[in-house]
Order: C-alpha cells, then sequence, then structure tokens
C-alpha cells in the first residue's frame, strides 16, 4: 500500500511539474492543481467504495454464516462508514 500511494504520489508530483513548465501562467498551474486534486479525490473515494462494497459482502456472509464475531465486524464496518463520510464532508 505504502509503495502505491508513494508511486501515485511520485506520478502526481511530475505531473504537476510538467504541466507547471508548459503553462506560464500561475493561475492556469493552480487550476490544474485543483482539477487533478478533484480527480485524485474522486479515484479514492471509487477506490473506496469498491472496499467498503467487498466490506459489506464479507459481513453479510459472516451473518448468514452466524459468525461468532459478527457483532464486531458489522461495528466496525459502520465505523468505518461514518468515518469515510465525515471525510467527505470535511475535505471535499
Amino acid at each position: 500500500m505504502k509503495k502505491l500511494f508513494s508511486v501515485s504520489l511520485v506520478s502526481l508530483v511530475s505531473q504537476l511539474f510538467v504541466m507547471a513548465q508548459k503553462v506560464p501562467d500561475l493561475k492556469d498551474v493552480v487550476s490544474i492543481a485543483q482539477k487533478t486534486s478533484t480527480e485524485a479525490w474522486s479515484l479514492a473515494n471509487w477506490i473506496i467504495t469498491i472496499v467498503m462494497g467487498i466490506g459489506l459482502i464479507l459481513l453479510i456472509i459472516a451473518f448468514v454464516t452466524e459468525h461468532p464475531k459478527k457483532r464486531e465486524f458489522l461495528i466496525g464496518w459502520i465505523t468505518a462508514i461514518v468515518l469515510w463520510g465525515a471525510a467527505n464532508l470535511l475535505f471535499k
């Protein structure tokens, strides 16, 4: 996970650097950076959506099979949803 994050961060920084060299006006650079930031946030939300969907499927399986820790799984999944929602409200 750290490697994926560092690779994406390096890619983002290098993209911004190349764009800054091509665009002479600072306002254009800021708008491109904001657009790139919005795209990155959107991608992160899609990834989290997929992970939470897989978690929901596993949660349903835990309830159907009467897993002894199903209540803890449910609490953890709900907590993750609440934190994800709070992050969306704070950082959007």
